[in-house]
């Protein structure tokens, strides 16, 4: 501020406590500007350009940045390799003039921005990182090259141990089916003397019949007491043909268990909030549409209880 007013007010006083810096993007004094090879900033000719608008807040003609772009790398690693300023004897450029070459070649290239000495320091030491990297690559090349192929060498794993390899436990029947009457079926899978209508357990019997292990119908259909009285034992073909019949029934109930479709519930109707009226009220889709009188406060024009809140009337539902 004291350098923008000092031509103005010469003699300005200065107050206890003020600091004179600016914030944001910091304008490049003049004497920097002239010993870096910069040109001064021109609002007609330099407006139109890549970052102007920082341009026109340091005061140059181009922006000043850090090297960033592929044709300032470029453009340093001919410098380092070709200029004198850049390349001496004692490894250290010298930044002045080093800089002013920098600067000179900037107003030829649109891809390359103006530097400061502080620049070109920051991006050189990085510089000589890479290449201190690069060079010991290349020195430890054939050290590494060896390494690398003894320890990627395919006859090494000739050496290693075998696996040890786990048995699988057998999967043979060590008996034949189990026998009907060693089987104990639950209460409610069976079946009446008519066969008659499976109960509660139909998932279980269905188990049982897969895997072929019901118990003989004269069995379950004459019960101890009544063994000396029933009539004689049905033959192998009889046996077979109820068999054959529980089987069909329990295939089809589970069947229609498993490809049944859900049941839907009914909807309910939607009713009037206004009227009450379920059934012809067109205030069902909205209660504005009602034509009728409240049915709490019996006027036409009340809107009726709140949705949220049916069971409330007109008068408390909306507080």
């Amino acid at each position: 501020m004291l350098a923008l007013t000092a031509d103005i007010v010469p003699e300005a006083r200065q107050l206890s406590g003020w600091v004179n810096e600016v914030f944001g993007i910091l304008p490049i004094p003049d004497d920097v500007r002239v010993k870096s090879g910069m040109q001064i900033y021109t609002a007609g000719l330099d407006s139109k350009q890549r970052h102007a608008f920082l341009a026109l807040k340091q005061g140059a003609r181009k922006a000043v940045l850090p090297v960033h772009t592929a044709a300032e790398y470029q453009l340093f690693r001919k410098l380092v390799q070709d200029d004198p300023a850049f390349n001496q004897q004692t490894g250290e450029p010298d930044w002045d003039h080093a800089v002013i070459t920098w600067n000179r070649e900037a107003e030829r290239n649109d891809e390359v921005y103006y530097k400061l000495i502080e620049h070109l320091k920051l991006y050189f030491s990085t510089w000589q990182t890479n290449m201190n990297i690069k060079h010991t690559l290349g020195q430890t090349s054939s050290t590494r090259k060896q390494t690398d192929l003894a320890v990627r060498d395919p006859k090494r794993s000739e050496a290693a141990p075998a696996a040890l390899e786990r048995s699988k436990p057998s999967q043979a029947a060590h008996a034949g089916i189990l026998q009907p009457e060693d089987v104990e079926v639950p209460h409610d899978c069976r079946r009446n003397e008519q066969f008659g209508i499976l109960g509660d357990g139909d998932s279980e019997l269905t188990v049982s019949i897969a895997a072929g292990l019901l118990p003989d119908l004269a069995s379950i259909a004459v019960s101890p007491g009544e063994a000396s009285s029933a009539a004689p034992t049905p033959g192998p073909s009889a046996t077979s043909r109820a068999s054959d019949q529980l089987m069909a029934v329990a295939r089809k109930r589970a069947l229609t268990d498993v490809y049944a479709p859900p049941s839907k519930k009914p909807r309910q109707p939607r009713t009037c909030a206004k009227c009450g009226d379920s059934r012809n009220c067109p205030g069902r889709s909205a209660a504005r549409l009602c034509p009728k009188p409240c049915q709490d406060c019996g006027q036409r024009a009340c809107r009726g209880r709140n949705s949220k809140r049916p069971h409330r009337s007109c008068m408390d539902g909306w507080d």
